[in-house]
């Protein structure tokens, strides 16, 4: 049976932020899936980095209005 990966390991093999697991989350990515697609950039370095696949996926799917958004709303329930 294969083992499971948790997003604290794909965080940690990988080099995420929690910004990049919170955009990995919200275009519906299990941590098995950006495990997969891990480049080692010494070895592959015709691929990018899996930060900015993710990044890429994300501003694709909801561009950069939708962070912004988010962000500015979390501020103001911080401040609240």
């Amino acid at each position: 049976m294969p083992k499971r990966v948790s997003w604290e390991e794909v965080k940690k093999i990988c080099g995420l932020n929690d910004d990049t697991i919170w955009k990995a989350k919200q275009l519906g990515m299990s941590p098995k899936t950006v495990r997969a697609n891990f480049s080692s950039t010494k070895q592959e370095k015709w691929k990018s980095s899996t930060k900015d696949w993710i990044d890429r996926l994300h501003e694709k799917k909801y561009g950069n209005d939708l962070e912004k958004k988010v962000k500015i709303k979390d501020r103001h329930e911080s401040i609240i």
